[in-house]
Parts: structure tokens; sequence; C-alpha cells
């Protein structure tokens, strides 16, 4: 079988990514299984991947919680070049080795798996909102705050040696807050800009290998972090149907953090958002 990238979105917020080469592959929370996901979203055995002569085949082993795909709880699938599904509130994202480093290397790639994400969550959340009979949350607004400002292009020094010092304090500063961004959302936004401050003033100080690696790195943070705010954006809203106020609660005090500043309908409806959701664990306590 072909060599299988599986790209995780887990329950509690975190991203893992992991491969598989072998003629069966087996996603569940058994210690055995090729794919580790949490006892509490997944079986022992959940899914399985078979060789087959056209193709990798996946199938469902565990009927709780579905395994959604396409908006339907998945029987069979081949896989193409990705295949993306739900298992309750873990997103998987399934890549094939065999279409080559070609597609996973274009520029675009990051925005494509978002946008994957954000189809597949929003398929999971109108099947579940079918399926149950309860009262919904209010619908978030159809506007999204900007994460990022315009990428910087100027360095406000113009002789080489102070563009060179500012740009190497920059870069530390980067470093620093991407290595602070896991416990801390906002420290991502800091980060891009430190990143692209510090290449900018690279060039202007003629060091072009410096200032290509800050603008990588500048690129990677802003592509990262918008995924992982779309992800959890739609994931929010899904969640809210079906009254999962913990994971809620987790993805929540994500998205406040990473619209930190910002003034719009959707930070009014997140501040809305978190006031429920302790109303809600209040009721719970009571």
């Amino acid at each position: 079988m072909d060599q299988l990238t599986f790209d995780i979105l887990h329950a509690d917020g975190r991203h893992e990514t992991t491969t598989a080469q072998a003629p069966r592959i087996v996603i569940g929370s058994g210690a055995h299984c090729d794919v580790r996901l949490a006892p509490d979203q997944a079986a022992f055995e959940h899914v399985a991947i078979d060789d087959h002569p056209e193709g990798p085949v996946m199938r469902s082993l565990a009927a709780s919680p579905a395994v959604v795909l396409g908006g339907a709880p998945l029987t069979s699938h081949s896989l193409g070049a990705s295949t993306t599904f739900s298992i309750g509130a873990t997103l998987v994202e399934i890549k094939r080795a065999a279409f080559g480093a070609e597609a996973q290397s274009k520029p675009l790639g990051a925005a494509m798996i978002a946008k994957l994400v954000v189809v597949a969550l929003l398929a999971v959340g109108i099947l579940a909102a079918s399926q149950r009979n309860k009262e919904q949350a209010a619908a978030a607004p159809p506007k999204m705050p900007e994460l990022f400002a315009k990428a910087v292009t100027e360095c406000p020094r113009t002789d080489p040696a102070e563009a060179r010092v500012l740009a190497d304090d920059n870069r530390a500063l980067a470093d620093g807050a991407r290595e602070r961004s896991p416990f801390d959302p906002r420290e991502a936004r800091s980060a891009v800009r430190s990143y692209e401050l510090a290449a900018v003033c690279y060039r202007r100080a003629n060091a072009a290998a410096a200032a290509e690696e800050s603008a990588t790195s500048a690129k990677r943070m802003r592509e990262e972090t918008t995924l992982d705010f779309r992800a959890r954006r739609v994931r929010l809203e899904r969640v809210l149907l079906v009254r999962d106020y913990e994971v809620a609660a987790q993805d929540v005090a994500v998205l406040r953090a990473l619209t930190d500043g910002e003034q719009g309908e959707y930070t009014r409806w997140l501040a809305s958002v978190t006031q429920d959701i302790k109303n809600q664990k209040v009721e719970k306590s009571q």
C-alpha cells in the first residue's frame, strides 16, 4: 500500500501528523492501532484501510460515534489524493504519497487543507443538527475578522548595519513568540509580524539567506494560524449544535485569543458564546 499521511485535529485542539504504510492500517483507540485516537473519541478499532489493486479502501468498523465523510456515515470509500472525515469531534485528513510531493508542495496546500476542513466540518454540523431535536445556539455572523494586517514591506532602518541589528532582534522575538504560541495563541500574530519585519530588514542588510528564512517562517506561521482559526471556528459552531460545551470552551478560548484587540460582530458573538457556556456550566453544577 502507498504511504499514507494522517493530519489529525483532535477534539482537545491538538494538531498531530503521522504516517503509516502497511497492507492494513487500523485507526482507533487501541494500543495496537497504526493511528491512535483518544479513547473518548474512538472505539478500540474504529476504521480500517485495506490494500486493493485499484487503491486503498477505507471502511468503518464501529457504529458509534459515526464516521462521517461527505456529510454521510461512512460505509466504504476508495482513497483519492486527499480524504477528510470526522469521528465525533476529531477531524482526520488522509493524503496518499502515490499522488506525489507535487500535490503536497504547492504553495496553496495549506489553504486547500483549510477548505477541506471547512467543508467536512460543515457537513458534520448539518448531519448532527438533523439527528438532534434540540435548541440551537445563535448562528455565528458570516463576516470574519482579519487575523493579520498587511505584510510588513519596509524596514524602518536605512543603514544596512542598523537594519541587520533590527532584523536579528526581531527574528529572536519571533522565535520566542512562536515557542509560546501553543500556550498563548496571541503570540502567533506577534511572531508573524516580527518574522516579516526581520525579513525586510535582512534584505536591507543584503542578507538574502536570512531574509528568505524569515519570510518562509512568517508565511508558514501565517498559514498554520489561519488554518487553526478556520478549523476551530467551524468546529465551534458544530459542537454548540450538539451542546458539547467542554470542547466549545476550548475552541472559543483560542478564537478569542486569536482575535484579541479586534472589534466587530464576530468578536461580540464569541463574547456571547463565552457567557452562554459559563451559564450552562453553572446550571449543570446546580
